[in-house]
Protein backbone atom coordinates (compact mmCIF):
# COMPACT_ATOMS: atom_id res chain seq x y z
CA UNK A 1 0.00 0.00 0.00
CA UNK A 2 1.31 3.42 -0.95
CA UNK A 3 0.83 5.74 1.98
CA UNK A 4 -0.69 9.09 1.08
CA UNK A 5 1.43 11.84 2.58
CA UNK A 6 0.48 14.02 5.49
CA UNK A 7 1.86 17.51 5.89
CA UNK A 8 5.16 18.23 7.64
CA UNK A 9 4.48 21.22 9.88
CA UNK A 10 7.02 23.99 9.66
CA UNK A 11 4.56 25.89 11.85
CA UNK A 12 5.55 23.81 14.86
CA UNK A 13 8.72 25.87 14.87
CA UNK A 14 6.69 28.69 16.39
CA UNK A 15 6.26 26.84 19.68
CA UNK A 16 8.14 27.96 22.78
CA UNK A 17 11.70 28.98 23.63
CA UNK A 18 12.64 30.03 20.13
CA UNK A 19 13.77 26.43 19.64
CA UNK A 20 12.41 25.41 16.27
CA UNK A 21 11.03 21.96 16.88
CA UNK A 22 10.12 21.41 13.24
CA UNK A 23 12.31 21.55 10.21
CA UNK A 24 12.22 24.51 7.87
CA UNK A 25 11.74 21.97 5.09
CA UNK A 26 8.04 22.66 4.86
CA UNK A 27 6.51 21.26 1.74
CA UNK A 28 7.68 17.67 2.05
CA UNK A 29 5.11 14.88 2.04
CA UNK A 30 4.37 11.60 3.73
CA UNK A 31 4.82 12.52 7.40
CA UNK A 32 2.46 11.05 9.97
CA UNK A 33 1.93 14.43 11.68
CA UNK A 34 5.02 16.47 12.50
CA UNK A 35 7.93 14.01 12.36
CA UNK A 36 9.57 13.78 8.89
CA UNK A 37 9.22 10.53 6.95
CA UNK A 38 11.01 8.87 4.07
CA UNK A 39 9.39 7.67 0.81
CA UNK A 40 9.04 10.54 -1.65
CA UNK A 41 6.02 11.02 -3.89
CA UNK A 42 5.89 9.14 -7.17
CA UNK A 43 7.19 11.11 -10.16
CA UNK A 44 4.41 13.11 -11.79
CA UNK A 45 2.38 13.44 -8.56
CA UNK A 46 1.20 16.65 -6.89
CA UNK A 47 0.12 16.77 -3.26
CA UNK A 48 -1.90 19.79 -2.09
CA UNK A 49 -2.72 20.39 1.57
CA UNK A 50 -4.51 23.27 3.34
CA UNK A 51 -4.12 23.30 7.14
CA UNK A 52 -5.76 25.25 9.95
CA UNK A 53 -4.06 25.32 13.34
CA UNK A 54 -4.50 27.19 16.59
CA UNK A 55 -1.66 27.81 19.04
CA UNK A 56 -2.51 28.47 22.69
CA UNK A 57 -0.13 30.14 25.15
CA UNK A 58 -0.71 31.27 28.74
CA UNK A 59 1.28 34.14 30.21
CA UNK A 60 1.31 36.13 33.44
CA UNK A 61 1.52 39.93 33.22
CA UNK A 62 3.14 42.43 35.60
CA UNK A 63 -0.12 42.65 37.57
CA UNK A 64 -0.05 38.85 38.12
CA UNK A 65 -3.09 38.37 35.90
CA UNK A 66 -2.93 35.26 33.75
CA UNK A 67 -3.98 35.65 30.13
CA UNK A 68 -4.49 33.27 27.21
CA UNK A 69 -3.11 34.20 23.79
CA UNK A 70 -4.41 32.46 20.67
CA UNK A 71 -2.54 32.49 17.38
CA UNK A 72 -4.28 30.91 14.38
CA UNK A 73 -2.33 29.86 11.30
CA UNK A 74 -3.47 29.00 7.80
CA UNK A 75 -0.96 26.99 5.80
CA UNK A 76 -1.04 26.03 2.12
CA UNK A 77 1.38 23.36 0.86
CA UNK A 78 2.11 22.07 -2.64
CA UNK A 79 4.56 19.19 -3.14
CA UNK A 80 5.74 17.74 -6.46
CA UNK A 81 7.15 14.25 -7.05
CA UNK A 82 10.12 14.21 -9.43
CA UNK A 83 12.02 11.41 -11.23
CA UNK A 84 14.78 9.44 -9.46
CA UNK A 85 13.03 9.72 -6.06
CA UNK A 86 13.37 13.50 -5.78
CA UNK A 87 10.70 15.76 -4.31
CA UNK A 88 10.26 19.53 -3.97
CA UNK A 89 7.61 21.40 -2.04
CA UNK A 90 6.49 24.89 -1.11
CA UNK A 91 4.56 26.32 1.85
CA UNK A 92 2.96 29.71 2.37
CA UNK A 93 1.53 30.46 5.83
CA UNK A 94 -0.54 33.32 7.20
CA UNK A 95 -1.44 34.07 10.83
CA UNK A 96 -4.41 35.55 12.67
CA UNK A 97 -3.53 36.59 16.22
CA UNK A 98 -6.00 37.22 19.05
CA UNK A 99 -4.18 39.30 21.66
CA UNK A 100 -5.74 42.55 22.87
CA UNK A 101 -7.38 42.80 19.46
CA UNK A 102 -6.97 41.03 16.15
CA UNK A 103 -4.22 41.03 13.55
CA UNK A 104 -3.81 39.15 10.27
CA UNK A 105 -0.83 38.90 7.97
CA UNK A 106 1.43 36.71 5.88
CA UNK A 107 3.87 34.88 8.07
CA UNK A 108 6.44 32.68 6.30
CA UNK A 109 7.42 31.08 3.01
CA UNK A 110 9.33 27.80 3.00
CA UNK A 111 10.78 25.49 0.39
CA UNK A 112 11.91 21.92 0.99
CA UNK A 113 13.65 19.26 -1.09
CA UNK A 114 14.07 15.53 -0.43
CA UNK A 115 15.89 12.62 -2.03
CA UNK A 116 15.44 8.95 -1.18
CA UNK A 117 18.92 7.48 -0.83
CA UNK A 118 17.83 3.87 -0.24
CA UNK A 119 14.48 2.17 -0.79
CA UNK A 120 13.55 -1.43 -0.01
CA UNK A 121 10.15 -1.77 -1.66
CA UNK A 122 7.48 -0.23 0.57
CA UNK A 123 9.10 -1.58 3.76
CA UNK A 124 12.10 0.68 4.46
CA UNK A 125 13.56 3.90 3.12
CA UNK A 126 16.28 6.39 4.06
CA UNK A 127 16.36 9.91 2.69
CA UNK A 128 18.05 13.27 3.06
CA UNK A 129 16.08 16.51 3.19
CA UNK A 130 16.92 20.19 3.33
CA UNK A 131 14.86 23.33 3.71
CA UNK A 132 14.84 27.10 3.86
CA UNK A 133 12.30 29.23 5.73
CA UNK A 134 11.97 32.97 5.05
CA UNK A 135 9.66 35.12 7.24
CA UNK A 136 7.36 37.85 5.94
CA UNK A 137 6.65 39.32 9.37
CA UNK A 138 8.49 42.51 10.40
CA UNK A 139 8.62 41.22 14.00
CA UNK A 140 10.19 37.88 13.04
CA UNK A 141 13.07 38.24 10.60
CA UNK A 142 15.03 35.07 11.32
CA UNK A 143 15.83 32.94 8.28
CA UNK A 144 16.21 29.23 9.02
CA UNK A 145 18.13 26.62 7.01
CA UNK A 146 18.32 22.95 7.95
CA UNK A 147 19.49 19.52 6.88
CA UNK A 148 18.25 16.15 8.14
CA UNK A 149 18.26 12.39 7.62
CA UNK A 150 14.95 10.54 7.93
CA UNK A 151 14.11 6.86 7.82
CA UNK A 152 10.78 5.05 7.65
CA UNK A 153 10.28 1.40 8.56
CA UNK A 154 7.07 -0.58 8.08
CA UNK A 155 7.48 -3.92 9.91
CA UNK A 156 3.85 -4.79 9.17
CA UNK A 157 1.29 -3.38 6.74
CA UNK A 158 -0.57 -1.71 9.62
CA UNK A 159 2.42 0.00 11.31
CA UNK A 160 4.88 2.75 10.35
CA UNK A 161 7.88 3.93 12.40
CA UNK A 162 9.68 7.20 11.55
CA UNK A 163 13.02 8.29 13.03
CA UNK A 164 14.97 11.41 12.00
CA UNK A 165 17.95 13.47 13.14
CA UNK A 166 19.08 16.86 11.88
CA UNK A 167 20.48 20.30 12.53
CA UNK A 168 19.67 23.86 11.62
CA UNK A 169 21.13 27.36 11.49
CA UNK A 170 19.07 30.41 12.35
CA UNK A 171 20.09 34.05 12.00
CA UNK A 172 18.40 35.85 14.88
CA UNK A 173 20.22 38.86 16.36
CA UNK A 174 23.24 36.61 16.18
CA UNK A 175 23.85 33.27 14.52
CA UNK A 176 22.23 30.38 16.37
CA UNK A 177 22.58 26.65 15.78
CA UNK A 178 20.41 23.78 16.82
CA UNK A 179 19.80 20.04 16.60
CA UNK A 180 16.81 17.74 16.82
CA UNK A 181 15.73 14.13 16.87
CA UNK A 182 12.24 12.74 16.23
CA UNK A 183 10.39 9.46 16.71
CA UNK A 184 6.90 8.78 15.36
CA UNK A 185 4.73 5.65 15.34
CA UNK A 186 1.51 5.20 13.39
CA UNK A 187 -0.81 2.18 13.58
CA UNK A 188 -4.01 1.42 11.69
CA UNK A 189 -6.96 0.57 13.93
CA UNK A 190 -9.24 0.26 10.88
CA UNK A 191 -7.48 -1.34 7.91
CA UNK A 192 -6.21 1.32 5.47
CA UNK A 193 -8.79 3.80 6.80
CA UNK A 194 -8.11 5.02 10.36
CA UNK A 195 -4.61 5.50 11.76
CA UNK A 196 -3.60 6.55 15.30
CA UNK A 197 -0.29 8.43 15.61
CA UNK A 198 2.00 9.22 18.57
CA UNK A 199 5.14 11.33 18.07
CA UNK A 200 7.95 12.82 20.13
CA UNK A 201 10.43 15.52 19.06
CA UNK A 202 13.31 16.98 21.08
CA UNK A 203 15.28 20.03 20.00
CA UNK A 204 18.26 22.00 21.31
CA UNK A 205 19.22 25.59 20.53
CA UNK A 206 22.84 26.62 21.02
CA UNK A 207 23.73 30.30 21.34
CA UNK A 208 25.13 31.90 24.50
CA UNK A 209 23.62 28.98 26.39
CA UNK A 210 21.95 25.71 25.47
CA UNK A 211 18.17 25.46 25.76
CA UNK A 212 15.96 22.52 24.90
CA UNK A 213 12.33 21.69 24.29
CA UNK A 214 10.25 18.58 23.74
CA UNK A 215 7.11 18.27 21.65
CA UNK A 216 4.55 15.48 22.11
CA UNK A 217 1.99 14.91 19.39
CA UNK A 218 -1.10 12.68 19.26
CA UNK A 219 -3.42 12.52 16.28
CA UNK A 220 -5.65 10.59 13.90
CA UNK A 221 -5.30 10.21 10.13
CA UNK A 222 -8.50 9.32 8.28
CA UNK A 223 -7.86 8.00 4.76
CA UNK A 224 -11.14 8.99 3.13
CA UNK A 225 -10.09 7.65 -0.30
CA UNK A 226 -6.82 6.50 -1.87
CA UNK A 227 -6.11 10.17 -2.70
CA UNK A 228 -7.69 12.12 0.18
CA UNK A 229 -6.69 12.26 3.86
CA UNK A 230 -7.99 14.23 6.85
CA UNK A 231 -5.76 14.76 9.89
CA UNK A 232 -6.83 15.93 13.35
CA UNK A 233 -4.11 16.26 16.00
CA UNK A 234 -2.86 18.06 19.06
CA UNK A 235 0.70 18.87 20.15
CA UNK A 236 2.03 20.05 23.49
CA UNK A 237 5.41 21.68 24.15
CA UNK A 238 7.46 20.62 27.17
CA UNK A 239 10.23 22.95 28.32
CA UNK A 240 12.02 24.03 31.53
CA UNK A 241 9.66 25.12 34.33
CA UNK A 242 10.41 28.80 33.74
CA UNK A 243 9.20 28.63 30.15
CA UNK A 244 5.62 29.29 29.11
CA UNK A 245 3.67 26.10 28.28
CA UNK A 246 2.11 26.04 24.84
CA UNK A 247 0.00 23.74 22.75
CA UNK A 248 -1.35 23.43 19.22
CA UNK A 249 -4.43 21.79 17.73
CA UNK A 250 -4.91 21.51 13.99
CA UNK A 251 -7.03 20.18 11.17
CA UNK A 252 -5.48 19.29 7.81
CA UNK A 253 -6.75 18.00 4.47
CA UNK A 254 -4.40 16.38 1.96
CA UNK A 255 -5.19 15.49 -1.65
CA UNK A 256 -2.98 13.63 -4.11
CA UNK A 257 -3.21 14.42 -7.84
CA UNK A 258 -1.66 12.51 -10.71
CA UNK A 259 -0.39 15.07 -13.23
CA UNK A 260 -0.74 14.36 -16.98
CA UNK A 261 2.38 12.64 -18.27
CA UNK A 262 3.85 13.71 -21.64
CA UNK A 263 3.92 11.06 -24.33
CA UNK A 264 7.47 9.72 -24.91
CA UNK A 265 9.13 10.94 -28.10
CA UNK A 266 9.88 7.37 -29.18
CA UNK A 267 6.22 6.43 -28.85
CA UNK A 268 5.21 9.47 -30.92
CA UNK A 269 7.68 8.51 -33.65
CA UNK A 270 6.36 4.95 -33.69
CA UNK A 271 2.80 6.22 -34.02
CA UNK A 272 3.74 8.50 -36.92
CA UNK A 273 5.65 5.75 -38.77
CA UNK A 274 2.74 3.32 -38.38
CA UNK A 275 0.46 5.83 -40.11
CA UNK A 276 2.72 6.07 -43.17
CA UNK A 277 2.36 3.88 -46.26
CA UNK A 278 4.64 0.85 -46.51
CA UNK A 279 6.60 1.22 -49.80
CA UNK A 280 7.06 -2.58 -50.00
CA UNK A 281 3.33 -3.13 -50.38
CA UNK A 282 1.12 -2.14 -53.35
CA UNK A 283 -0.49 1.23 -52.86
CA UNK A 284 -3.97 -0.18 -53.36
CA UNK A 285 -3.47 -2.66 -50.46
CA UNK A 286 -2.79 0.25 -48.02
CA UNK A 287 -5.76 2.32 -49.02
CA UNK A 288 -8.96 2.06 -47.03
Amino acid sequence: MRKIGIVTFLAMGWIGLGVHTAYAAGGVSNSLINVPSAFTLDAGSLEFSPTWQSQFRRSVGSNAVESLHVNNNIELRATFGLPSYWEVGFVVAANWTIKEGHSFGMDVFAVGIRKDLVRKGETWALNVQAGLLVPFSEEERSVIADLALAQTYRPWSWMQIDVSVGGQIQNTQQLQGGARYDIGVGAFVVREKLQIVVEWSHAWAIQNETTSEGLLGVGINWYVTSAATITVAGLAAFAPISATPEGVVFLSYTHLFELPKPKPIAAKAATLSSNRMNPLQPVWSQQR
